[in-house]
């Protein structure tokens, strides 16, 4: 993971700020999972 992706962030006027600086992820790995239930009658 990136660490500070955006160098400057906290002075967006100034001429150090740069956003195009992100090159990987910014956070950990996420799973999802589902469950279907089905109540019969």
């Amino acid at each position: 993971m990136q660490m500070h992706p955006v160098t400057d962030a906290d002075t967006p006027f100034a001429s150090t700020f740069d956003a195009a600086s992100v090159w990987g992820p910014l956070m950990g790995a996420k799973f999802y999972a589902g469950v279907r239930l089905t109540i019969w009658k």
